[in-house]
């Protein structure tokens, strides 16, 4: 009895270690960031990551993660393609793929990727105005109007 009621104690002075809040940054929030000493420089950190992979950086994405800064680094290599590594933004640590952060970076990467993938597609079909080829009508598609040559 003693057990379960210390463990119940402890389970309510214990922080709730669960989803923090995420949100990616924009490159001012990384400047600054960078400027106030919580996050590495990115051109660092892409030179630290292509040595410690052997490939090419391709993307760079960053997020703010309960208040610490993670990189989300999009690799390319020879012998598996791409690879998405997280890295501590203040430390240059690895996150490896198995903890709450890199499981949550990764669901919210996947999900801001998808809704940006459909609102790009709903205003590229609006820019088209229904026209063939996403030419105005009267134009030919190289700056002059039909007829006219």
């Amino acid at each position: 009895m003693k057990v379960v009621v210390a463990f119940s104690i402890a389970a309510l002075i214990v922080p709730h270690i669960g989803h923090a809040d995420v949100r990616e940054l924009t490159s001012a929030q990384l400047r600054t960031a960078i400027a106030d000493g919580r996050a590495i420089a990115s051109y660092r950190l892409i030179e630290g990551v292509e040595r410690y992979t052997g490939g090419t950086v391709v993307d760079v994405r960053v997020f703010d993660v309960g208040g610490d800064v993670t990189y989300r680094i999009l690799v390319r290599n020879d012998q598996s393609g791409l690879d998405a590594i997280l890295v501590e933004g203040n430390s240059g640590q690895v996150i490896m793929p198995s903890t709450n952060v890199a499981q949550q970076v990764s669901a919210f990467a996947r999900e801001r990727t998808r809704a940006l993938s459909q609102s790009e597609l709903l205003s590229t079909s609006s820019k088209d105005n229904g026209n063939i080829g996403g030419l105005d009508q009267g134009h030919n598609g190289t700056g002059g109007t039909k007829g006219r040559h």
